[in-house]
């Protein structure tokens, strides 16, 4: 038995399109009509003039997706062209007795994931292969893998009444907003728990049980607040879905406890508004977008695009807006039906894991003023600058190294072609030693641990009747330099004696 695609010779006075579908209601008997897709062409639009050039035109009806060639039988000395089309299906019943008398083919319907390996012919299944390709870039663009997922485990049938017959229907049927309607599958909302060990994320951390509604509350952490606006638009009468709009909010507070305490037990010297920075690196809203990229939540989440509305004040909502809000409502959903450990494991594991250059983030106006600042809140002696090496003073291109020493400790070290320069880049070395000196990862002893696991359920028990994780908080005294960064530029300090650094050899 052999699987092949419809095809057939074009007649007299028939064009490419009408013979395609001539042909395919013939073999097949179902009337067609061309689909629209988004394809890459080089011919311009009807009246105008381009470059020979690819572009992607949008929605285009009637163009080929592909050209092949086969050869006859007779040793190869001639070949016949086949014009490929995408076409879809317009009645509701297919017709009997279409085909020629010589044809006797047997239609049969197939998955879009089974036709390519059914074809027998290996051009066919190149053609089919973009065909499937291009139909689902062109019509489901954001949910196509969830569409060709729930057609069998979907509550509502597919293809729905609206999508049969264009003349029956009071309105055209749209495939992307169906599909961005229906909710996940349960088998792809289980894999994805599964896939991010939701339940065991970290070696240290028990198996918890799953709640028994997991699919529910998952559902419920995938769906943004805006997706209720696109279901009263285009559903009205289906009852609105659970959103992660409080989520969002309380697991955006737990990834900022996570991150700030994490940064400041790691680094502990660094300034306020530094480690405001690195917060936001770690779990910032791109931070949240991306994840969910990397979880494989893409065609997952439901949600739609709200522009900015300047007389209602409405905020506006674009993709990563919505795809940000899934991470926090998963730290938030594991936080409230697990438990605190578990939140932090996965916060620990998917955030804090990251690689972030913390060195772009410390900017300083004076740095050698922030030095001195420094060392006075350290109780050491006041910094000076010393000349270390120098060559080509009186050249055209000379070079300083200079140090900057607090009593017999070489604080830092820079070069430059001037000795202010020099001094400017080891006072920045100097606070970036300080600065990014960095607590071992093995002796962090972070405050969240001596939190109950049944802080959820009651948060205000009392912290001190749980004994089991005693925490030892960092020794009082070292208070924070209040001059240091660029966007401190409000501060006001006590008048000091102005005087420059020592630059001696």
């Amino acid at each position: 038995m052999k699987f092949i695609l419809p095809k057939g010779h074009r007649e007299l006075g028939e064009t490419l399109e009408q013979a395609a579908l001539r042909e395919t209601y013939e073999e097949t008997g179902w009337r067609c009509e061309f689909l629209p897709i988004d394809l890459l062409t080089s011919v311009p639009p009807p009246g105008t003039s381009s470059r020979d050039r690819p572009k992607e035109v949008r929605a285009v009806k009637g163009e080929p997706i592909a050209v092949t060639m086969r050869h006859m039988n007779d040793r190869d000395k001639h070949a016949k062209f086949i014009w490929w089309f995408v076409a879809q299906i317009t009645g509701s019943k297919r017709e009997e007795g279409t085909q020629m008398a010589n044809e006797s083919f047997d239609v049969e319907f197939v998955d879009a994931d089974e036709a390519v390996g059914k074809l027998s012919r290996v051009g066919d299944k190149d053609v089919a292969s973009r065909a499937i390709k291009l139909s689902l870039v062109t019509m489901l663009p954001r949910t196509s893998r969830r569409l060709m997922t729930t057609l069998s485990s979907t509550p509502n049938a597919f293809p729905p009444p609206e999508a049969l017959s264009s003349a029956t229907a009071g309105k055209p049927f749209q495939s992307r907003i169906w599909a961005s309607l229906q909710p996940p599958p349960p088998s792809a909302v289980h894999a994805f728990a599964s896939r991010i060990k939701l339940f065991a994320p970290g070696p240290s951390e028990r198996r918890a049980t799953p709640p028994p509604n997991l699919t529910e509350l998952l559902n419920q952490a995938l769906t943004h607040h805006s997706f209720t606006r696109l279901q009263a638009e285009h559903a009205p009468t289906e009852p609105a879905p659970r959103t992660n709009k409080e989520w969002e909010a309380m697991g955006n507070h737990l990834l900022g406890l996570f991150a700030a305490e994490y940064v400041h037990m790691s680094w502990p010297h660094l300034p306020t508004n530094v480690v405001k920075a690195a917060v936001s690196a770690y779990v910032g809203p791109q931070t949240c977008a991306d994840v969910a990229r990397e979880w494989g939540l893409v065609n997952m989440v439901r949600w739609t695009k709200i522009e900015k509305d300047e007389i209602n004040k409405t905020r506006p909502v674009y993709q990563d807006d919505a795809y940000a809000s899934v991470p926090r409502s998963i730290i938030a959903l594991t936080y409230q039906h697990v438990s605190m450990s578990h939140a932090r494991a996965l916060a620990h594991k998917y955030f804090l894991s990251r690689e972030v250059d913390l060195r772009p983030l410390i900017k300083f106006r004076n740095p050698m003023r922030a030095l001195q600042e420094t060392a006075k809140a350290f109780r050491r002696e006041r910094p000076i600058s010393r000349l270390l090496k120098e060559t080509g003073r009186y050249s055209i291109s000379p070079m300083f190294v200079v140090g900057v020493y607090s009593g017999q400790d070489k604080l830092g070290e820079g070069f430059g072609s001037s000795l202010r320069m020099a001094e400017f880049r080891a006072s920045e070395d100097a606070l970036r030693r300080l600065y990014l000196t960095q607590t071992p990862p093995h002796l962090l002893n972070l405050p969240t641990i001596t939190l109950p696991n049944e802080i959820a359920s009651d948060p205000f028990l009392a912290l001190s009747q749980d004994t089991r994780h005693p925490y030892r908080p960092l020794e009082l005294g070292e208070c924070e330099v209040l001059y240091g960064s660029s966007d401190k530029k409000t501060i006001i300090t006590a008048p000091r004696e102005r005087s420059e650094a020592q630059v001696g050899s």
